[in-house]
């Protein structure tokens, strides 16, 4: 049964006895987090000074997703991350993207208090920070139903009002080149370059296995490093089942390079390019580049008089 909690806007702080979650830099964590999806009930109320720019004459109608993961216990309350706000917003006009990240908290003393801070873009309007302040829960957690409100005087008021719940989740154990393991759903997996392990796996119940052994990877350059396959493939490398001690990587096919003062070096065609000369098949020892071309005396105005250098003709 899916759970709801419903809260109203609250734009002030409701302190209590514990206490309360201090507003901090949106943290970060390592985590897939759980997916959570707006629901029915969710909007966006903006001020003037938003409300202009995209024609909103109400409340707007909220939909897209998020992701909330645990990040740990913040005195009385536990700490959760949340990111990948993905949300549009739409009330008869075209529709406003918002984006962002916060944080939510939960608990205190006897348990029953919640708080959510976000940080948000919405179209292109500065980020605003977005803030519930402390209010009681009156359902059970993971859904969440919150008002939040921003007012600062600059005529950026706005609320918004989020109802979600997690998404119903259909994962499977996703192996990657590394060896690790994730319970993610298989459209994930193959976007990250892991490889689903079939319905009804689990993490708990798949061996990945230990990665692969890395392969010598030769590029172009003749240079060699110990990577793994997949890697050395997308690198544009040429893989060799073994490690770099093993292998003598061939060296790139060079040219007679000629440079405008007649010096001659054997090197990369694409090395003589950047550099500026000029390629010819073979070697130096083949090729006669020729004598520099002659210089001369060459007198520059400057501002006050002249100067005199020994410059190349053409120069």
């Amino acid at each position: 049964m899916t759970l709801r909690i419903t809260m109203l806007v609250v734009a002030c702080w409701q302190l209590a006895a514990y206490a309360d979650p201090a507003p901090s830099a949106i943290k970060t964590v390592d985590s897939h987090g759980t997916l959570y999806t707006l629901e029915t009930g969710s909007t966006f109320r903006a001020g003037n000074a938003i409300s202009r720019p995209f024609s909103l004459g109400g409340p707007a109608r909220l939909r897209g997703t998020f992701r909330l993961a645990p990040v740990g216990p913040d005195g009385s309350f536990d700490t959760y991350v949340v990111t990948d706000i993905r949300w549009t917003a739409s009330a008869g006009s075209a529709p406003i993207y918002v984006s962002g990240s916060g944080n939510y908290w939960i608990g205190g003393l006897d348990g029953t208090s919640h708080r959510l801070e976000l940080v948000l873009q919405v179209g292109n309007m500065p980020l605003q920070r977005f803030d519930s302040g402390v209010a009681e829960r009156r359902e059970d957690f993971p859904a969440i139903g919150v008002g939040l409100s921003r007012s600062d005087g600059s005529g950026l008021d706005a609320t918004l009002m989020i109802m979600a719940s997690p998404c119903p989740f259909y994962g499977v154990a996703c192996c990657f080149p590394d060896g690790s393991c994730a319970d993610l759903p298989p459209e994930q997996c193959a976007k990250e370059d892991g490889i689903p392990q079939g319905q009804d796996s689990s993490c708990e119940t798949v061996d990945c296995g230990p990665p692969p052994p890395p392969v010598a990877c030769c590029f172009p350059d003749g240079w060699c490093e110990d990577i793994s396959l997949e890697h050395c493939i997308l690198e544009g490398g040429k893989p060799h089942q073994c490690t770099c001690e093993m292998v003598a990587c061939e060296p790139p096919p060079t040219v007679a390079c000629c440079f405008p003062d007649g010096w001659c070096e054997d090197m990369p065609l694409e090395h003589c390019m950047m550099e500026g000369g000029k390629p010819h098949d073979g070697t130096c020892d083949q090729v006669e580049c020729g004598p520099p071309p002659p210089i001369g005396a060459c007198c520059i105005e400057v501002p006050g008089g002249a100067v005199c250098v020994m410059l190349p003709e053409k120069h």
